[in-house]
């Protein structure tokens, strides 16, 4: 008895001492709700959204207007514990693409993610 409770105890630390070093990848940028907040359809500029977002995670073209899209990918310190996964969620991903027209201004803007 002493010794599982130990051993639980020990595995709490553990991941408890892990949490902050639970990796981010991507851009950070994408959860960033206050300068998201500030791109105007129709207003904002590629310029702007550069200073507001910083370097896109993915530039690209799609039916001849330029796309950035920002990526940011949070990972809990449990998705190192074996099977924490098929209990609680180990992955928050956030997606913006910002669509811009010919004169690169902002057309549309498209926010998602989820939870993994």
């Amino acid at each position: 008895m002493k010794k599982s409770i130990l051993v639980i105890g020990l595995a709490a630390v553990l991941v408890g001492g892990l949490s902050g070093c639970a990796p981010g990848y991507g851009n950070a940028s994408a959860r960033n709700e206050n300068a998201l907040a500030q791109i105007h359809k129709g207003v904002t500029t590629k310029a702007d959204v550069q200073r507001l977002l910083g370097t896109p995670t993915s530039p690209y073209q799609e039916d001849g207007r330029s796309v950035w899209q920002y990526q940011h990918i949070d990972v809990s310190a449990l998705a190192l514990v074996p099977f924490a996964s098929m209990v609680t969620n180990t992955m928050d991903e956030k997606n913006v693409n910002i669509y811009f027209d010919k004169k690169d201004v902002v057309e549309a803007v498209e926010i998602g993610g989820q939870k993994l």
